[in-house]
């Protein structure tokens, strides 16, 4: 079967919560220094309280979709009520055209509380039981189908995932693998090295490239360096409000975020952001306009709650005001260190 895109990862109920007396703590012992916090042994007012679907499959699936890429969707759910919700969304999505929605029946669907600062930054909370950490990819999975580009995340770190997408790769040279790995996959990564060498598109937030590397995220020279050491393809470090940097090995690319974003919500900026660069770049070729898409999406994205529910349509990013940002955004380039 002829696709244009197979994606791989997770699918989740995401459930979210705010509080007005919430605020944002310096914690050393944090990765980032900084945390959330409630006031400890009291009942406090909600000022947010929604329920989306989410999850990488969803995420990036929906992107796809939104501009006409023949998809192929690979996640589980669990044996509960919540299994409809998400197959109702898959559903709604017409360029959705196949599916191998594993049901399990000994494990809850994937299900996420997502506590919002008073900044829109978040914290996740996830329960490590669910369906989506037992998340199984093998070789009929994937069994004749043909696509020109695979995207997979959140394989949970399982040697058997990896090995199933690396022969894939190996077996279709010219489809496109675009990676973006969850903290488990990383921690598999880092003692399977040479796995990079067969990804095109591997995505990363600035902590994540720190683990990866295991050098100081604030030493970003030096984590690029180890980085292409190790990936031939392109590699995009998301830097949230900073926006950008990304190495194809020959050049580094600077750009940052689109400045009129009013921030609502972040989840999901890092799966919108690594779908928009895949589909645009398996497009055009072009770095540049793909980071920008890329970026444009994401941006799009944190502006309303849920990881899917605000991405850019084509008839979104045509209009004359995305234009008008689109062609503002500058991005630096540089030859490589």
């Amino acid at each position: 079967m002829k696709l244009d895109v197979i994606i791989i990862g997770s699918a989740t109920l995401d459930f979210f919560i705010n509080s007005s007396e919430s605020k944002i703590i310096n914690e050393k012992s944090f990765i980032n220094k900084k945390g959330i916090a409630f006031p400890l042994g009291q009942k406090l007012e909600g000022s947010i309280f929604s329920t989306k679907t989410g999850g990488s499959c969803l995420n990036v699936g929906t992107t796809f979709s939104n501009f006409g890429y023949k998809s192929y969707l690979v996640s589980n759910v669990g044996a509960d009520l919540n299994k409809k919700t998400i197959q109702d969304f898959i559903k709604s999505k017409k360029n959705i055209k196949k599916t191998k929605i594993k049901i399990d029946k000994k494990r809850n669907t994937s299900f996420s509380c997502i506590l919002l600062s008073n900044n829109a930054e978040r914290t996740i909370i996830k329960d490590p039981k669910s369906c989506s950490a037992n998340i199984i990819v093998n070789q009929k999975d994937l069994k004749n189908t043909q696509a020109k580009i695979l995207f997979s995340s959140s394989l949970y770190g399982k040697r058997t995932n990896w090995n199933t997408i690396v022969n894939y790769k190996k077996d279709h040279p010219e489809t496109m693998w675009c990676s973006n790995p969850n903290t488990k996959d990383l921690l598999f990564l880092k003692n399977n090295l040479n796995i990079l060498n067969y990804i095109d598109c591997f995505f990363l937030n600035l902590e994540e490239a720190s683990l990866l590397s295991n050098i100081p995220y604030t030493k970003e020279k030096q984590i690029f360096q180890f980085i292409d050491k190790h990936i031939k393809g392109i590699c995009i470090v998301s830097k949230g409000k900073d926006g950008l940097t990304a190495s194809d090995n020959k050049h580094i690319y600077y750009c940052n975020a689109y400045k009129h974003t009013k921030i609502v919500d972040t989840t999901g900026a890092g799966d919108a952001l690594a779908s928009g660069f895949s589909l645009m770049f398996r497009k055009t070729k072009d770095i540049e306009y793909s980071l920008k898409f890329a970026l444009a999406n994401a941006s799009n994205c944190i502006e309303k709650i849920g990881g899917n529910t605000n991405l850019l349509t084509p008839t979104i990013f045509n209009n004359k005001t995305w234009k008008k940002y689109f062609n503002k955004l500058k991005i630096k380039k540089e030859k490589i260190w």
